[in-house]
């Protein structure tokens, strides 16, 4: 998960509301994920948190640290007193969201230089 870290910096990860975890084995870091405060295009919601970035490697997927970060993000989302999560997922991983507790829209999505997946907006209450 090494790289240059400039070239894969989002829109918004330096705003004051966005919080970055990431999961360290030894001095590797191995899992990452970031929530900011962000409303779904076209979606009128101040309380909307938006989950992105999430990547755990290949070596340590099944050992639950991307369920770990999901919830350290609901938690986070909680106490900022957010009432719904949002993200967009492959279509490999949405089970893995509807697992833990996110609804997903049955109309696949297109992101723009990725025609080769299928994606799908998913997203999870947050009850206080």
């Amino acid at each position: 998960m090494a790289g240059d870290e400039e070239g894969s910096a989002l829109d918004g990860d330096h705003a004051p509301t966005t919080l970055h975890f990431a999961v360290r084995d030894n001095d590797n870091i191995v899992a990452v994920a970031s929530v900011c405060k962000e409303a779904q295009s076209g979606v009128s919601n101040a309380d909307a948190w938006r989950l992105r970035g999430m990547a755990v490697h290949p070596s340590v997927r099944g050992l639950g640290f991307g369920r770990l970060l999901v919830n350290l993000s609901i938690r986070h989302v909680r106490e900022q007193r957010g009432t719904l999560l949002w993200c967009t997922a492959r279509e490999s991983a949405y089970p893995f969201y509807e697992m833990l507790g996110f609804e997903r829209d049955p109309i696949p999505i297109s992101m723009h230089g990725r025609d080769d997946m299928k994606f799908y907006l998913m997203q999870r209450q947050i009850a206080g």
